[in-house]
Protein backbone atom coordinates (compact mmCIF):
# COMPACT_ATOMS: atom_id res chain seq x y z
CA UNK A 1 0.00 0.00 0.00
CA UNK A 2 1.48 3.47 -0.72
CA UNK A 3 -0.07 6.70 1.08
CA UNK A 4 -0.80 9.16 -0.21
CA UNK A 5 0.91 12.56 -1.85
CA UNK A 6 0.96 15.29 0.24
CA UNK A 7 -0.82 18.74 -1.75
CA UNK A 8 1.05 19.06 -4.88
CA UNK A 9 1.34 22.35 -7.10
CA UNK A 10 -0.77 21.90 -10.26
CA UNK A 11 1.67 20.35 -13.22
CA UNK A 12 3.27 22.68 -15.53
CA UNK A 13 1.52 23.53 -18.60
CA UNK A 14 1.67 22.04 -21.80
CA UNK A 15 3.58 24.25 -23.48
CA UNK A 16 6.00 24.25 -20.75
CA UNK A 17 6.20 20.94 -20.88
CA UNK A 18 6.63 20.70 -24.26
CA UNK A 19 9.83 22.85 -24.72
CA UNK A 20 10.98 21.30 -21.29
CA UNK A 21 11.41 17.76 -23.47
CA UNK A 22 12.94 19.76 -26.52
CA UNK A 23 15.47 20.90 -23.82
CA UNK A 24 18.69 19.19 -22.36
CA UNK A 25 17.65 18.50 -18.18
CA UNK A 26 20.01 17.47 -15.25
CA UNK A 27 19.12 15.40 -12.85
CA UNK A 28 20.37 15.13 -9.87
CA UNK A 29 19.39 13.17 -6.03
CA UNK A 30 21.25 14.12 -2.90
CA UNK A 31 20.82 12.37 0.04
CA UNK A 32 21.13 14.32 2.99
CA UNK A 33 20.51 11.35 5.55
CA UNK A 34 22.96 8.86 4.52
CA UNK A 35 21.94 6.35 7.48
CA UNK A 36 18.95 3.64 7.71
CA UNK A 37 16.31 4.08 10.38
CA UNK A 38 15.04 1.62 12.14
CA UNK A 39 12.07 0.99 14.68
CA UNK A 40 10.61 -2.12 16.45
CA UNK A 41 7.95 -2.75 18.41
CA UNK A 42 8.83 -4.37 21.80
CA UNK A 43 5.94 -6.23 23.57
CA UNK A 44 6.17 -5.27 27.34
CA UNK A 45 2.81 -7.52 27.90
CA UNK A 46 0.92 -3.95 29.15
CA UNK A 47 1.88 -1.79 26.35
CA UNK A 48 4.09 -1.41 23.46
CA UNK A 49 7.54 0.00 23.32
CA UNK A 50 8.99 1.36 19.95
CA UNK A 51 12.99 1.16 19.85
CA UNK A 52 14.67 2.76 17.02
CA UNK A 53 18.55 3.26 15.57
CA UNK A 54 19.66 4.14 12.94
CA UNK A 55 22.67 2.65 10.68
CA UNK A 56 24.98 4.74 8.75
CA UNK A 57 26.29 3.47 5.33
CA UNK A 58 27.84 7.01 4.12
CA UNK A 59 31.04 5.86 2.73
CA UNK A 60 29.94 2.76 1.97
CA UNK A 61 27.15 3.43 -0.67
CA UNK A 62 27.61 6.11 -3.21
CA UNK A 63 23.29 6.78 -3.11
CA UNK A 64 23.35 10.10 -4.63
CA UNK A 65 24.82 8.36 -7.55
CA UNK A 66 23.22 5.47 -7.29
CA UNK A 67 19.47 7.00 -6.97
CA UNK A 68 20.32 9.63 -9.67
CA UNK A 69 20.73 6.87 -11.81
CA UNK A 70 17.44 5.38 -10.78
CA UNK A 71 15.46 9.24 -11.16
CA UNK A 72 17.15 9.78 -14.80
CA UNK A 73 16.56 6.76 -15.80
CA UNK A 74 12.68 7.59 -15.29
CA UNK A 75 12.16 10.48 -16.54
CA UNK A 76 13.87 10.05 -19.86
CA UNK A 77 10.98 7.35 -20.19
CA UNK A 78 8.93 10.19 -19.57
CA UNK A 79 9.87 11.87 -23.38
CA UNK A 80 12.93 14.04 -21.45
CA UNK A 81 16.28 14.64 -22.39
CA UNK A 82 18.21 14.29 -19.48
CA UNK A 83 21.30 13.11 -17.95
CA UNK A 84 22.37 11.68 -14.87
CA UNK A 85 25.05 13.96 -12.85
CA UNK A 86 28.24 13.03 -12.49
CA UNK A 87 28.74 8.88 -13.05
CA UNK A 88 29.21 7.34 -15.89
CA UNK A 89 27.64 8.99 -18.61
CA UNK A 90 26.47 11.78 -16.77
CA UNK A 91 27.69 15.37 -16.33
CA UNK A 92 30.92 15.98 -15.24
CA UNK A 93 30.40 19.35 -12.60
CA UNK A 94 33.48 19.73 -10.60
CA UNK A 95 33.10 18.22 -6.78
CA UNK A 96 33.70 21.93 -5.48
CA UNK A 97 30.54 23.01 -7.28
CA UNK A 98 28.89 19.34 -6.15
CA UNK A 99 29.58 19.65 -2.68
CA UNK A 100 28.06 22.96 -2.47
CA UNK A 101 24.90 21.96 -3.52
CA UNK A 102 24.87 18.87 -1.02
CA UNK A 103 25.76 21.37 1.53
CA UNK A 104 22.27 23.13 0.75
CA UNK A 105 19.93 20.20 0.30
CA UNK A 106 21.70 19.18 4.17
CA UNK A 107 20.88 22.95 5.29
CA UNK A 108 17.19 22.36 3.86
CA UNK A 109 16.70 18.97 5.24
CA UNK A 110 17.95 20.00 8.58
CA UNK A 111 16.19 23.18 8.92
CA UNK A 112 12.64 23.16 11.00
CA UNK A 113 11.05 25.80 9.06
CA UNK A 114 11.49 24.88 5.46
CA UNK A 115 12.15 27.72 2.93
CA UNK A 116 9.35 28.05 1.03
CA UNK A 117 11.92 27.97 -2.58
CA UNK A 118 13.36 24.61 -1.43
CA UNK A 119 16.88 24.46 -0.67
CA UNK A 120 18.00 26.58 -3.76
CA UNK A 121 20.80 26.03 -6.64
CA UNK A 122 24.52 26.72 -5.47
CA UNK A 123 25.36 29.27 -8.27
CA UNK A 124 28.87 27.15 -9.06
CA UNK A 125 26.59 24.27 -9.49
CA UNK A 126 24.19 26.46 -11.81
CA UNK A 127 27.05 27.85 -13.66
CA UNK A 128 28.57 24.54 -14.27
CA UNK A 129 25.09 23.14 -15.41
CA UNK A 130 25.19 26.23 -17.69
CA UNK A 131 28.04 25.50 -19.37
CA UNK A 132 27.39 21.83 -20.16
CA UNK A 133 24.09 23.30 -22.18
CA UNK A 134 21.69 22.55 -19.71
CA UNK A 135 18.37 24.14 -19.81
CA UNK A 136 16.71 22.61 -17.10
CA UNK A 137 17.49 20.67 -13.71
CA UNK A 138 15.49 18.72 -11.48
CA UNK A 139 16.62 18.10 -8.08
CA UNK A 140 15.97 15.46 -6.00
CA UNK A 141 16.22 14.41 -2.33
CA UNK A 142 14.41 12.75 0.43
CA UNK A 143 14.04 12.19 4.23
CA UNK A 144 15.51 8.73 4.33
CA UNK A 145 15.08 5.38 4.09
CA UNK A 146 12.27 3.96 7.13
CA UNK A 147 11.66 0.21 8.39
CA UNK A 148 9.31 -0.88 10.91
CA UNK A 149 9.08 -4.20 12.25
CA UNK A 150 5.93 -4.13 14.25
CA UNK A 151 4.78 -6.30 17.06
CA UNK A 152 2.28 -9.12 17.37
CA UNK A 153 3.12 -10.93 13.69
CA UNK A 154 2.17 -8.52 11.55
CA UNK A 155 3.89 -7.97 8.51
CA UNK A 156 7.32 -5.27 8.34
CA UNK A 157 6.54 -1.39 7.15
CA UNK A 158 9.65 0.08 4.63
CA UNK A 159 8.96 3.86 3.14
CA UNK A 160 10.89 6.63 1.63
CA UNK A 161 9.62 10.13 1.07
CA UNK A 162 11.22 12.19 -2.26
CA UNK A 163 10.84 15.87 -2.94
CA UNK A 164 11.31 17.41 -6.37
CA UNK A 165 12.05 21.26 -7.30
CA UNK A 166 12.16 21.70 -11.28
CA UNK A 167 13.94 24.41 -12.08
CA UNK A 168 14.05 26.62 -15.83
CA UNK A 169 18.14 27.19 -15.55
CA UNK A 170 18.12 30.25 -17.83
CA UNK A 171 15.30 32.29 -15.86
CA UNK A 172 16.92 31.00 -12.74
CA UNK A 173 12.58 30.30 -12.11
CA UNK A 174 11.50 27.69 -10.03
CA UNK A 175 8.63 25.54 -12.25
CA UNK A 176 7.45 23.40 -9.91
CA UNK A 177 8.15 20.95 -6.48
CA UNK A 178 6.36 18.82 -4.44
CA UNK A 179 6.80 15.54 -2.39
CA UNK A 180 5.93 11.70 -3.08
CA UNK A 181 5.97 9.50 0.07
CA UNK A 182 5.63 5.96 -0.74
CA UNK A 183 5.41 2.61 2.16
CA UNK A 184 4.42 -0.49 1.45
CA UNK A 185 5.09 -4.11 3.75
CA UNK A 186 8.08 -6.28 3.08
CA UNK A 187 8.09 -9.70 3.35
CA UNK A 188 11.56 -10.21 5.60
CA UNK A 189 13.37 -13.96 5.28
CA UNK A 190 13.90 -15.77 9.24
CA UNK A 191 17.02 -12.72 9.09
CA UNK A 192 16.51 -9.62 11.01
CA UNK A 193 15.28 -6.46 8.93
CA UNK A 194 18.85 -5.43 9.49
CA UNK A 195 20.52 -8.45 7.88
CA UNK A 196 18.35 -8.42 5.32
CA UNK A 197 19.20 -4.61 4.11
CA UNK A 198 22.85 -4.78 5.02
CA UNK A 199 23.99 -7.79 4.20
CA UNK A 200 26.44 -8.26 0.97
CA UNK A 201 27.33 -4.77 0.65
CA UNK A 202 23.82 -3.12 1.14
CA UNK A 203 22.19 -5.57 -1.71
CA UNK A 204 18.93 -5.77 0.36
CA UNK A 205 19.00 -1.97 1.14
CA UNK A 206 20.16 -0.75 -2.77
CA UNK A 207 17.00 -3.27 -4.18
CA UNK A 208 14.72 -1.83 -2.19
CA UNK A 209 15.09 1.76 -2.57
CA UNK A 210 15.12 1.07 -5.97
CA UNK A 211 11.88 -0.75 -6.17
CA UNK A 212 10.20 2.44 -3.89
CA UNK A 213 11.40 5.06 -5.79
CA UNK A 214 10.34 3.50 -9.35
CA UNK A 215 7.43 2.55 -7.82
CA UNK A 216 5.79 6.28 -7.80
CA UNK A 217 6.75 6.51 -11.87
CA UNK A 218 3.83 4.44 -12.26
CA UNK A 219 0.14 5.04 -12.38
CA UNK A 220 -0.75 2.05 -10.22
CA UNK A 221 0.10 0.77 -6.67
CA UNK A 222 1.57 -2.45 -5.92
CA UNK A 223 -1.78 -3.57 -5.11
CA UNK A 224 -3.08 -2.75 -8.45
CA UNK A 225 -5.11 0.70 -7.17
CA UNK A 226 -4.78 4.08 -9.54
CA UNK A 227 -2.90 6.81 -8.41
CA UNK A 228 -1.37 10.00 -9.88
CA UNK A 229 2.27 9.58 -10.99
CA UNK A 230 5.41 11.78 -10.47
CA UNK A 231 5.21 12.25 -14.53
CA UNK A 232 1.18 13.42 -13.98
CA UNK A 233 1.50 15.46 -10.86
CA UNK A 234 4.59 17.50 -12.56
CA UNK A 235 3.08 18.21 -16.37
CA UNK A 236 5.19 15.41 -18.00
CA UNK A 237 2.23 12.56 -18.55
CA UNK A 238 -1.61 12.72 -19.54
CA UNK A 239 -3.62 11.90 -16.51
CA UNK A 240 -6.18 9.61 -18.70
Amino acid sequence: VLTGCTPLQPPIQPEVSTQFKREKTAVAFFDPVGSIHYSEDVYLVLAVAQVSSDSDYAGIWDSDSALTRVHADEFSKLGLNVAPLNGEAGIDVPREAVARQKSLMKAFHASRSKPEGGPGIAPEFKESLRAHGYANLILVSWSGYFMHIPTLGLAPRHSINNSFWVYDLRKDLPLWSGAFPVAQTVTLPKNTGKSFLEENDLAGLKSETEKLARQRYRTKTFDGKPMVSIGQAIGFQRGD
